[in-house]
């Protein structure tokens, strides 16, 4: 099971990022588990700096953006299929 976290602090653009990557696991039938980090140490663990950030199983893919649809259908399909680094 792919595991995707949305990282952010309950902005708009989080929240919209979360509703879209949803929605896009569903679209693609992804065995997924999408959960939301919000706690500032568990962020600058991970690496971020800016909101809101997607990490796909462990690996930090965006941050400080709200990635297109078509973006983020291409990101999840691949790491679906275990491409991404």
């Amino acid at each position: 099971m792919m595991k995707i976290v949305v990282a952010g602090h309950g902005c708009r653009a989080c929240e919209d990022l979360m509703m879209r990557v949803k929605r896009i696991v569903g679209e693609l039938r992804i065995d997924a588990e999408v959960t939301d980090m919000g706690d500032p140490e568990s962020m600058a663990g991970a690496g971020i700096s800016r909101t809101p950030a997607l990490i796909v199983d462990g690996t930090l893919i965006s941050q400080g953006a709200i990635p297109t649809d078509n973006l983020l259908r291409d990101w999840l399909a691949r790491a679906a299929r275990h491409e991404l680094p």
